[in-house]
């Protein structure tokens, strides 16, 4: 022992010597192993960056285990010739053999097709759960080419997501809604992005990150107790009486929000009226000029600001008008509902009469496109009808054999029809009252209200219809909202929208419906339209209707309550097993 004592301390820098180098040799081992973590050498012996290094393509093959609604062909070429058969054609490519690299996240192939594709959809199957209509995603139109032509898509959201790409997962094809459509196709692969499309995969994350931030002020709107209160909208004939209370330090005013006016992007409120008490009642006219347009302020919704040197400050909920003292243009009475028995989707036909004789039906509903019978100038058959000081002109011979002829055979015995409005973005009015972030796929659009021009067109179709048809000769009982706006991303679509954002526009054209038309009808009510997926969404991108019943409870609570249903389409969770129960 004292020998090793003697040796450690009188040798001790022979020891340092040699564990230094065995050090030296150990670091640079340590970061010539790092090293090559980060480059790799091509074959010429120069250094490749991570971001350079180029990752072969994930070629796949139509030969999956499910399709439906397609003739599918494999040419001599390794090309397909797909002949879709029906209006839901579909094939799906084959298993996995190994896990994709996660940087092939974007969908290329070649193709020909002389219609085109409406609308391709994309399902991100597992081995685990097949096909699962909650992890799909919508590709967008596919243009006509009679030549060979590229189309691509990106999937690193969808990929990561539903966390797809592994060993025994497929990808399902949807070729669009088009029967007799033949489309030649090649090339089908998954590869890397390049840099215009990483460029965009940024633009978009950027989005998002706005897109939340936007969402959270909406939530924030809601959740926050206030300490001042707007307490009751009175809408007379001629006059509109707003009632409330505020408190605190600072110059306060009662602020109008139009249905055009975002309150969660305004800075500087427009139309505002000082309040210099801590209790108001303050009267103002019920219709103002603004622009070109005789703008009716039952529409609006009422806040207290507080005013800021370059952003005012909302200090309480806003309020709708109360829903019990909206002025009566007219009165008619209740449609008594008899039994549960209903029918959905009436139209005109030569039975029509003795079909409701023989079913017996309490309750029906009605398809209104909107876009369909409304112009922006007048057209051959068509009759005007004024509103905010502009004319808008309804076709007469569409109404009466699509809608009057139906509603006269409906009210002769006592059915209560709901009304479906939809939009339709063809035609001018539809192209007005397109959303500007419609997605160009969907088949109805959320009304564009972000405009006084396109809200006051929308107005205007409201009032006509509630008008015309709160005739006891041809009643609508009701109005259904849009169709299935749990999934707005494929019926009434204003993009791609956080759920709070959709909400937030989708009140909009419910009260604008229901203050509209309880001043002819004081019983109609107005639906919230949903498919069949209530904890979890019916689809991809969809969202889950629970969700948006909260949000529902959560507006009306803060904004003021009214009478509003539900209209779900009471599928079964499998729409080809008609066992509910299951």
């Amino acid at each position: 022992m004292e020998n090793l004592k003697v040796f450690f301390t009188r040798r001790p820098e022979r020891l340092l010597g040699r564990c230094g180098m065995l050090f030296l040799m150990a670091f640079f081992v340590m970061n010539l192993s790092s090293c090559n973590d980060d480059f790799i050498e091509d074959d010429g012996g120069e250094v490749i960056p991570p971001e350079d290094i180029v990752i072969p393509p994930v070629y796949m093959l139509l030969d999956g285990p499910y399709k439906s609604g397609v003739t599918l062909t494999q040419n001599e070429d390794s090309s397909y010739t797909i002949e879709t058969t029906n209006g839901d054609p579909w094939a799906t490519a084959g298993l996995f053999k190994e896990d994709v690299p996660e940087e092939c996240n974007v969908l290329e192939f070649e193709y020909q097709t002389e219609m085109g594709m409406s609308n391709l959809e994309l399902f991100f199957a597992d081995a685990k759960n097949g096909i699962d209509a909650t992890h799909s995603m919508s590709a967008g139109t596919v243009p006509a080419s009679t030549e060979w032509a590229s189309f691509s898509v990106r999937l690193k959201k969808y990929r990561q997501e539903f966390d797809w790409g592994k060993v025994k997962d497929f990808l399902r094809l949807d070729f669009g809604d088009q029967p007799n459509n033949i489309i030649q196709m090649r090339n089908i692969r998954l590869r890397m992005m390049n840099d215009e499309e990483k460029q965009a995969e940024e633009d978009e994350n950027n989005e998002a990150l706005n897109k939340e931030k936007y969402e959270q002020g909406i939530k924030d709107y809601l959740n926050k107790e206030y300490d001042c209160h707007v307490t009751d909208v009175v809408v007379g004939e001629s006059t509109i009486s707003i009632q409330g209370n505020y408190t605190g330090e600072g110059t306060f005013f009662l602020g109008e929000i139009p249905p055009f006016v975002d309150m969660f992007k305004v800075e500087k409120v427009e139309n505002k009226t000082p309040l210099s008490n801590g209790s108001f009642n303050v009267q103002l006219d019920r219709y103002v000029t603004i622009g070109d347009y005789k703008y009716d302020r039952l529409l609006s919704k009422w806040a207290i600001y507080k005013e800021g040197a370059s952003k005012d400050e909302i200090v309480s909920h806003a309020r709708y008008a109360n829903v019990d003292k909206i002025h009566v243009k007219q009165s008619v009475e209740a449609i008594p509902l008899k039994s549960k028995k209903g029918l959905g989707g009436l139209i005109n036909h030569g039975f029509l009469a003795s079909d409701l004789d023989d079913l017996g039906i309490a309750s029906a509903t009605i398809n209104i496109p909107i876009s369909h019978f409304m112009h922006l100038s007048q057209q051959e058959g068509d009759i005007p009808h004024t509103y905010g000081g502009r004319t808008y002109y309804f076709n007469e011979g569409y109404m009466k054999s699509s809608f009057d002829a139906v509603l006269e055979q409906t009210s002769k015995r006592g059915i209560s029809v709901a009304g479906i409005l939809l939009v339709p973005p063809t035609g001018d009015a539809g192209t007005l009252l397109k959303h500007p972030d419609f997605n160009g796929i969907a088949p109805y659009t959320m009304p564009n209200m972000t405009t006084i021009e396109s809200t006051n067109c929308y107005a205007a179709a409201l009032d006509f219809l509630a008008e015309r048809y709160s005739d006891p000769n041809m009643r609508i009982a009701h109005w259904i909202i849009h169709n299935e706006v749990d999934g707005g991303s494929h019926w009434t679509n204003m993009g791609d929208k956080p759920i709070a954002t959709f909400m937030d526009t989708y009140l909009r054209s419910m009260r604008m419906c229901y203050n509209i038309a309880h001043q002819y009808d004081q019983h109609s009510e107005v639906f919230i339209s949903f498919s069949h997926g209530w904890n979890i969404a019916a689809g991809g991108g969809w969202y889950k209707v629970r969700d948006m019943l909260d949000f529902m409870n959560q507006f009306s609570e803060s904004e003021g309550d009214f009478f509003w249903s539900l209209a779900c389409h009471s599928y079964p969770a499998q729409l080809g097993n008609p066992c509910t129960w299951r």
